[in-house]
């Protein structure tokens, strides 16, 4: 009998980019990354480096001035390519 298939184990940075990701679709107005990395118990300079990465692949923006963050364009064009 073959052996059974290992199952798959969470990769960290993924499972908190969808996490915050998550997060910002539940917030009517953008956030700071202290109250993100807070409520989702990251650590914050983690949190920072996810969502930098996050707005460079333009799932998230961010805005210059409150260094607030929110969902981006990008999520919609994911969202689309899902529902087909």
């Amino acid at each position: 009998m073959p052996p059974k298939p290992t199952p798959p184990r969470p990769v960290p940075a993924v499972t908190r980019s969808v996490a915050i990701l998550r997060f910002l679709g539940r917030r009517d107005a953008p956030v700071g990354v202290v109250a993100i990395a807070r409520e989702l118990d990251i650590i914050p300079s983690t949190c920072l480096q996810i969502l930098r990465t996050l707005v460079l692949e333009e799932l998230v923006s961010v805005d210059a001035e409150t260094k607030c963050y929110a969902l981006d364009a990008g999520m919609v064009t994911l969202a689309r390519s899902a529902l087909r």
